[in-house]
């Protein structure tokens, strides 16, 4: 299964956005789930509201393949309500026939933080387990951007409800070494229940740069090939975003297609 994430989109309206990924010829796609999103125009907030985009995703011919599920575990007095934060996304993962949720850690400099994250999700996952619902931890942020502390978590916690979502691109954005980023990839390929992938080269000052998959410094080949080696059945979803964040940038609709069919076509051909 390929698609896109639905993130990178969230300038568009959805009908736009329905409309882009069926052109790409894609399966489905990861459901973008921050407040506002597609202009305003996708509405999670009500069962009505939800019914009738999966109406509109249906008609296109797509399925949601991943649901963006937002959470911290960074301080455990918080954990109550980000838990059910979590247990909101694994509804809403229900209820568009999915049975994958992305997710995060949580950040920060507390030396227990590990102990937090872990804390969280062994709450998280007993009601994962009982919706029949995959939490995909993604490498994301800062410390939990670190290929041997993901596997460490998945294993102590040792649930078939929590794994990861491998983001090809984000080992290098936190700032380690090519070498290092293809190494903590290889690692989590195992644990891999979601792919998210993305490109990067290094811009003048150094910093990392997306582009369209296949124009930058990320082994793709290689990663995709060891998901393949150990079994790997979910899907691939292209996270073509341009630059900056797109919650708060509009990029052209045109040339997100037009990025984003050059990831898709570069995908399958390594596919």
């Amino acid at each position: 299964m390929i698609g896109v994430v639905g993130l990178g989109f969230t300038s568009v309206t959805f009908s736009r956005f329905l409309a882009i990924a069926q052109e790409l010829g894609c399966d489905g796609f990861e459901l973008c789930t921050i407040p506002g999103a597609h202009r305003g125009t996708l509405d999670l907030t009500e069962g009505t509201k939800r019914a009738q985009a999966k109406e509109q995703i249906e008609a296109a011919g797509l399925r949601v393949l991943s649901v963006a599920g937002y959470n911290d575990f960074s301080l455990p007095a918080n954990h109550q309500r980000e838990v059910a934060q979590l247990e909101y996304y694994i509804q809403l993962a229900r209820e568009f026939d999915c049975r994958l949720v992305r997710v995060f850690a949580g950040d920060g400099t507390d030396p227990d933080l590990f102990a937090h994250v872990k804390a969280g999700f062994q709450r998280a996952v007993a009601l994962a387990e009982e919706q029949d619902v995959v939490l995909a931890l993604e490498n994301h942020g800062h410390q939990f951007n670190d290929g041997g502390l993901i596997c460490r978590l998945l294993e102590e916690i040792d649930s078939p409800y929590l794994r990861a979502t491998l983001d090809t691109g984000n080992f290098f954005w936190a700032g380690h070494s090519v070498e290092t980023g293809h190494r903590f990839a290889r690692q989590v390929c195992s644990y891999a229940a979601n792919v998210h992938l993305k490109d990067f080269v290094y811009g003048p000052d150094g910093s990392v740069q997306f582009v369209p998959l296949g124009e930058g410094l990320v082994d793709l080949p290689g990663i995709i090939g060891e998901l393949k080696a150990v079994g790997y059945q979910g899907p691939y979803l292209s996270e073509y975003e341009g630059f900056g964040d797109p919650r708060k940038v509009t990029v052209d609709a045109d040339l997100l297609k037009e990025r984003s069919a050059q990831c898709l076509e570069y995908l399958r051909s390594i596919l």
